[in-house]
């Protein structure tokens, strides 16, 4: 049994640390309401509006599937959300588990750096021609851009975030090259890439690489057979304009190629000879 002076040093320890940390510490309901906040999320959280009140977009969806998961088997998840706290936004990591009909989160807000960055890496996504997605290392879908859906998808399907990433593989043949090597990537932390070729016509590629500083996998998928119509196109178009620039070269030796050809009958006449063998021969010359 600790003596009381042991136990007033552990109370010290326990009121450092907990003026240290800077943890969200929020209690849900299952309607969405809010039935406990710590101290640090008081200074962000209204006394009266429901979580899901503060999250900007379509955030709202990807914390009804963070606490689903949480509601269903019982263990702990983790995940990203942006909310709006007065009128700025945050971006914070969670940690939570569902438990006596209650959603137990524990919250950290990422600096103003790290939300930039991923607004950043957002933008860069929806201007890329080529298909991104992300992964995290729950193999969950986190993100992915349009021209992603457009390649792999072979249905109007919509796509809600943070699905299984098992669920590429019944979409398409990309989308099934596309989870193999995000697998692969995940599996051996080093990048991967695999290809999908149909005859001359269609060339996939798909490429994956591990972020070990955000714990995920970005996939990038385009179609490569594209790019090869492109530079076959230019091929050909550089051929004729070198043909083009021969025939001006051509032209301006001969300037008037008729003339050429009526003083060749011209001489012709004059000597009184003449024969197929022969114009042939003069007429190559």
């Amino acid at each position: 049994m600790k003596s009381p002076a042991q136990l007033q040093v552990i109370d010290e320890e326990k009121d450092i640390f907990q003026a240290l940390s800077r943890e969200l510490r929020v209690i849900v309901e299952q309607n969405g309401s809010i039935n406990y906040k710590n101290h640090d999320a008081r200074n962000f959280f209204n006394e009266t509006e429901p979580f899901f009140h503060s999250l900007i977009g379509d955030e709202w969806v990807k914390a009804m599937n963070f606490l689903k998961r949480m509601f269903e088997d019982g263990k702990s998840h983790e995940a990203t959300l942006v909310h709006r706290f007065h009128g700025e936004e945050y971006r914070v990591f969670y940690r939570g588990q569902y438990a006596s009909g209650r959603f137990y989160l524990v919250g950290q807000s990422q600096p103003k750096e790290q939300l930039e960055e991923a607004n950043a890496f957002t933008q860069l996504m929806k201007q890329l021609p080529c298909g991104i997605i992300r992964v995290n290392h729950q193999l969950e879908i986190t993100d992915l851009n349009h021209q992603f859906e457009n390649l792999v998808f072979s249905q109007n399907t919509y796509l809600l975030p943070e699905l299984p990433i098992a669920s590429l593989q019944s979409e398409s043949e990309y989308g099934r090259i596309m989870y193999e090597c995000i697998m692969e990537t995940l599996w051996t932390r080093k990048d991967s890439t695999k290809r999908f070729v149909s005859g001359e016509d269609v060339r996939i590629v798909a490429h994956s690489v591990y972020l070990a500083g955000h714990q995920e996998v970005v996939g990038f998928i385009f179609d490569e057979s594209a790019e090869l119509k492109y530079e076959s196109l230019l091929a050909y178009r550089q051929q004729m304009e070198s043909v083009s620039h021969l025939a001006a070269g051509v032209a301006h030796e001969l300037r008037n190629p008729l003339s050429v050809i009526r003083g060749f009958f011209a001489t012709v006449r004059a000597d009184g000879q003449f024969s197929q063998v022969q114009s042939y021969h003069i007429l190559r010359s």
